[in-house]
Parts: C-alpha cells; sequence; structure tokens
C-alpha cells in the first residue's frame, strides 16, 4: 500500500519532467525548421509586429532557440537522473528547469 502511494505521488512530477523534455524538443524543432528546412517564410522577422529581439535574423532566431532548447534538455536530464537515483537536490534542479522555462516565456514577450 505505501509503495503504491508513492508512485501515486510521485506522477504530477513524472509529467512535469515529461513537459520540460517536450518544450526542450519544440525549441530544438525550431532551430531544425529554420536553418536544415529552411522553412522562414512563415516566420515575421524584424522587429514587425512588436516581435522579441531575437526575431532579427532566421540564424539569430535559430541560434537562441538551439541554446534554449539543449540548455532545457541538460536541465532535464539532470532532473531527471536525480529523480531516478532518489537524490534530494533532485528538487533545485527540476526548479532550475522550470525558472529556465518561466524566464524563456518572459523574454520571449
Amino acid at each position: 500500500m505505501k509503495r503504491s502511494f508513492e508512485i501515486l505521488l510521485s506522477l504530477p512530477t513524472i509529467v512535469v519532467l515529461l513537459l520540460l523534455a517536450f518544450i526542450s524538443l519544440l525549441f530544438l524543432s525550431e532551430c531544425w525548421n529554420v536553418i536544415v528546412s529552411n522553412e522562414v517564410e512563415n516566420y515575421p522577422w524584424g522587429f514587425a509586429n512588436d516581435n522579441p529581439w531575437f526575431y532579427e535574423t532566421p540564424t539569430k532566431y535559430a541560434a537562441i532557440q538551439f541554446i534554449q532548447g539543449m540548455l532545457l534538455l541538460g536541465l532535464t536530464i539532470i532532473s531527471t537522473k536525480q529523480f531516478i537515483c532518489g537524490k534530494d537536490s533532485f528538487h533545485y534542479w527540476m526548479l532550475a528547469a522550470v525558472i529556465f522555462v518561466l524566464a524563456v516565456i518572459f523574454i520571449g514577450w
């Protein structure tokens, strides 16, 4: 009974870790779309429509998306490893990943 209760309590953590991994893959797919697939005609480049600063050129946008994706993927991998190993530092790594996502959202507006 106690083991099933612990598994039930860890489900929200697993969902958040999966969401963080999905968001990091979204960042990396944006980089792929712009650099490799060359799908640049669908983006409003420049400072039109109050775009963030990294929409100035396609290469700058792709570089920022790549950096954000790799940083978040690294934080997610470290958080997952710490969670699986059962270490207490897991909470700090996951908090850092969530704060990073919130900072990216805030900077992008």
